[in-house]
C-alpha cells in the first residue's frame, strides 16, 4: 500500500488523528487527484491538505473543487506548483464562491494569466470566510492586477495577498495602489520575491506611496527586486512620513545606492511605527550605512535594520551590533 492509498483510506475510516496530510511531489496527477477528492469529500476531520507538485492539472483540479465546495473542515489548502491553469483556477474560483471554512490558499507557481485572475476575484468578491491567497509566480500581468484590485475594493476578509513574480508594471502597482485607498482589511501586500519578480519601477513605487500616505490597515509591504531606484526610495520615504500603521518594509534588491539610503535615513528620523525594514543588497556602502545606523540611533521603534550584501566596509561592520542592524 502507497502512501496515497494509505492516506485515502485513513479518510475514508475519519482517522481522528489525521487532522493535517502532506502529499508533496507524489506525482499524483489527475488520477490521483480524483480518489483523494472522494476520500475528502466523505472525511470531517482533515483541517489542512497540501498537495504541491503533483502534476494534478485543470482535471484534477476540477476534482477537488468539487470536494471543497460543501466541505466545512478544510481550513488550509496547498496546491503550489501543480499546472492548473487558467481552467484550474475557474474551478477553484468555482469553490470559493461556496465554500465558507476555506481559510489559506496557495496557488504559487501554476500558469495563471490574467484570465484566471478574473476567476478568482470574481470569488472574491462574494467569498466572506478567505484570509490568505498566494498567486506568487504566475502570469497574471497588469490586467490580471487591475481584476484582483477590483476585488480588493469590495471584500472584507482577505488579509495576505502574495504577487509576486507575475509580471506586474507600474500600471499593476496603480491598480494595487488604488484598492489600498478603499481596503480596509488587507494587512500583508507581497509584490516582491526572490529572483525573478515584478518590475514596478519608480513610477510603481510612487503610486503606492500615495496609497501608504492615506491607507490605515496594511502592516506588511514587500518590494523586493522591483527595481524602484533612489528615486522610489524617495517615494517610499514620504510615505514613511505620513503613514502611521506599516510595521514591515522590504525593499531589498532595488538599486537604492547611497542616495536611496539618505532618504530612507530622514523617514526612519521621523517616524514612530516601523519596526522592520529590508534594504539588503541595494549598493548602499559605507556612507549610506552611516546615515542609516545614525538615524537608527534617534529611532525608538525600529527592531530590525537589514544591510546585508551592501558593502559597508569593516568599520561600519563592527558597528551594527550597538543599532540592532543585521
Amino acid at each position: 500500500m502507497n502512501k496515497l492509498e494509505r492516506a485515502i483510506q485513513r479518510l475514508r475510516a475519519n482517522d481522528p488523528t489525521l487532522t493535517e496530510l502532506y502529499l508533496l511531489d507524489n506525482a499524483l496527477g489527475e488520477k490521483g487527484a480524483a480518489q483523494l477528492a472522494g476520500a475528502v469529500h466523505e472525511n470531517t476531520v482533515l483541517t489542512e491538505l497540501n498537495l504541491a507538485v503533483n502534476e494534478i492539472g485543470a482535471a484534477g483540479a476540477a476534482q477537488l473543487a468539487e470536494a471543497i465546495r460543501n466541505n466545512s473542515v478544510i481550513t488550509d489548502l496547498g496546491l503550489e506548483d501543480n499546472d492548473l491553469g487558467d481552467e484550474g483556477a475557474a474551478h477553484m474560483a468555482g469553490a470559493l464562491c461556496e465554500n465558507n471554512v476555506l481559510k489559506n490558499l496557495d496557488l504559487e507557481n501554476n500558469g495563471i494569466s490574467a484570465e484566471g485572475a478574473a476567476h478568482l476575484a470574481g470569488a472574491l468578491r462574494v467569498n466572506t470566510v478567505l484570509k490568505h491567497l498566494n498567486l506568487g509566480y504566475n502570469r497574471l500581468g497588469d490586467e490580471g492586477a487591475a481584476h484582483l484590485a477590483g476585488a480588493l475594493r469590495v471584500n472584507t476578509v482577505l488579509t495576505g495577498l502574495v504577487l509576486g513574480s507575475n509580471g506586474l508594471g507600474a500600471e499593476g502597482a496603480l491598480q494595487m495602489s488604488g484598492a489600498l485607498l478603499e481596503n480596509t482589511v488587507l494587512t500583508v501586500l507581497y509584490l516582491g520575491c526572490d529572483g525573478r519578480c515584478n518590475g514596478i519601477g519608480a513610477a510603481g513605487a510612487e503610486h503606492l506611496a500615495g496609497a501608504l500616505r492615506v491607507n490605515t490597515v496594511l502592516k506588511e509591504l514587500n518590494l523586493q527586486s522591483n527595481g524602484i531606484g533612489a528615486q522610489g526610495a524617495a517615494h517610499m520615504a514620504g510615505a514613511l512620513l505620513a503613514n502611521t500603521v506599516l510595521t514591515k518594509l522590504h525593499l531589498g534588491v532595488n538599486g537604492l545606492g547611497a542616495e536611496g539610503a539618505l532618504h530612507m535615513s530622514a523617514a526612519l528620523r521621523a517616524n514612530t511605527v516601523l519596526k522592520e525594514l529590508n534594504l539588503q543588497s541595494n549598493g548602499i556602502g559605507a556612507e549610506g550605512a552611516a546615515q542609516l545606523t545614525g538615524a537608527v540611533r534617534e529611532n525608538t521603534v525600529l527592531q530590525k535594520l537589514f544591510l546585508k550584501g551592501n558593502d559597508v566596509g569593516e568599520e561600519r561592520e563592527s558597528e551594527r551590533e550597538s543599532v540592532c542592524v543585521y
